[in-house]
């Protein structure tokens, strides 16, 4: 087995100023307090509050005196553990062999039969690495065989970048000896005592007899040895992905334009591609919610005409919005969701249907763009209508329900890889039955000049027809025409019609292209 460790030393930090842009909080002091309410003390510190000579452990009060620009904000424990498990379900997509471990701010992945898939071990060190720095985290990095190994080895490469890596299991004890005992997650007695007997390094270890380490401090040392160096198991529980998704931001300072927000969104989005790409699924809508003062919200629904999962589609779509009007008022936080899945149908490997999919599905993401700026009734298909009157034989489609005509679309791309020849059958009956009438339609019929010969632009000849036409008369609007096919001197091809209801009269009611 091959473990990929990851370490969050300022988890706490990452977790309020990820988003904010490094520029903003480069000359802004910030740290994370915990520990007593009387009495807190300072927890992580961000790269500001360091060069003001803050320190971990310094009384709050005692740094508010020496940097009077301070912004401090107590630890939250439950946003730490949720930022961890949304992470995870992100890195999902590359394993779906992922463990979360609270107790030392780390993730880790065991990628021993994923890792060709994207490359091999180095390739895929640099998605999980790019993955992890676009949600704003910053992570160090391990490579063992066994998952408390890699763990040792991600906290120790703050230390010794040179030692993250270690690929044969009979290497682990030689490897593992200099690394101190303080990163083990024991108790600080534990971690004290040993350092007492002069006893700081995993090698000072190896020579103590196991049974008086046993009698002295118990199982937990042994086995956290034996389950490092693989010489005992070491079972992990996976995570479980959650049938729905959620993201939220909190923000540190009220929000006044839609483009600073464009920034959390994006990292949002990539969120959920990862979430969506993990579970092998595609989704039509998105809802973002926009949390301002006084508990008031604002929500905004994205749809899509096609199942999508890329984080650029998404992100364009919410630009459209933002296009067509601003923020209502300030925001401090905002979330997105989606509920609405279906399966991933990737497109096969043919050079030609990877090309008309590549235009179809050009033409659907700028639908989609259209729909979003100018509104959903604005941007409307043309469909068939079951109606033998031309007038009334086409009609307008308007997708108001994206999720309603998500089954419809999967069923149809799912039927195209096992029903072509139907399909292509069935087009061509189609095309053989609109063929004979025009693409252009009059929107009102223009009266001919001439009872015997018709005249459009000089003496029309009929080429085809009659095609009588008689219905309607159930709805009130009945016809009763023989439509031709002609041409004039020009050699425009016209659709003509001989209305039986009016005197026999010549109307043009379209022209062929």
């Amino acid at each position: 087995m091959f473990w990929i460790a990851l370490h969050f030393p300022q988890l706490a930090i990452d977790c309020v100023s990820r988003g904010h842009g490094e520029t903003l909080l480069s000359s802004l002091p910030l740290v994370i307090h915990a520990g007593p309410a009387q009495r807190p003390t300072l927890y992580a510190l961000n790269s500001a509050a360091r060069e003001a000579g803050l320190k971990p452990g310094m009384a709050l009060a005692a740094a508010r005196g020496v940097c009077g620009t301070l912004t401090a904000l107590p630890r939250t424990l439950d946003k730490e553990e949720s930022a961890l498990r949304r992470l995870a379900i992100q890195l999902a997509q590359f394993t779906p062999s992922v463990t979360v471990d609270q107790a030392s701010h780390g993730i880790v992945l065991e990628v021993s039969t994923t890792m060709t898939l994207f490359g091999g071990i180095t390739q895929l060190i640099g998605e999980v690495r790019r993955t992890v720095r676009t949600q704003g985290f910053q992570a160090l990095v391990g490579i063992a065989p066994t998952p408390m190994a890699a763990q040792l080895l991600a906290r120790l490469t703050q230390y010794q970048p040179s030692t993250r890596m270690c690929r044969d299991v009979s290497q682990l004890s030689e490897r593992l000896a200099d690394v101190p005992l303080a990163l083990f997650n024991w108790p600080h007695e534990t971690i004290n005592t040993l350092a007492t007997l002069g006893l700081t390094r995993i090698k000072d270890l190896y020579q103590l007899p196991r049974h008086g380490l046993q009698q002295r401090f118990g199982d937990t040392v042994l086995n956290d040895l034996d389950r490092a160096r693989g010489l005992a198991g070491d079972p992990r529980q996976y995570i479980v992905l959650p049938e729905n998704f959620t993201s939220e931001r909190e923000f540190l300072f009220e929000i006044h334009e839609s483009e600073r927000l464009m920034p959390f969104a994006e990292a949002m989005f990539v969120e959920m591609e990862g979430f969506l790409r993990a579970r092998g699924a595609a989704t039509q809508t998105a809802v973002v919610t926009l949390k301002h003062g006084r508990n008031a919200t604002t929500q905004i629904t994205l749809g899509a005409r096609e199942p999508a999962r890329h984080a650029s589609h998404w992100l364009r779509l919410l630009r459209e919005k933002f296009a067509r009007a601003d923020l209502a008022a300030t925001v401090v936080e905002m979330s997105i969701q989606a509920d609405q899945f279906c399966p991933y149908l990737a497109e096969t490997n043919n050079l030609l249907r990877n090309s008309l999919a590549n235009k179809q599905e050009s033409v659907s993401n700028l639908m989609d763009r259209l729909a979003a700026r100018l509104g959903e009734k604005a941007v409307y298909q043309v469909e068939v209508n079951n109606d033998h009157r031309p007038e009334f034989a086409w009609r307008k489609r308007i997708d108001t329900n994206p999720v309603a005509a998500a089954s419809g679309q999967i069923r149809q791309r799912q039927s195209r890889h096992y029903s072509s020849a139907a399909t292509s059958s069935a087009t061509a009956a189609r095309r053989a039955t609109v063929g004979r009438r025009p693409s252009w339609i009059l929107r009102e019929p223009r009266a001919l000049v001439g009872s015997d010969v018709p005249q459009y632009h000089g003496p029309l000849t009929l080429l085809t027809g009659p095609e009588r036409i008689e219905t309607g008369w159930w709805d009130g609007k009945p016809v009763a025409r023989d439509y031709f096919v002609a041409q004039n001197p020009q050699q425009e091809v016209c659709w003509i019609y001989r209305d039986y209801r009016f005197g026999r009269q010549w109307y043009l009611h379209g022209l062929f292209a």
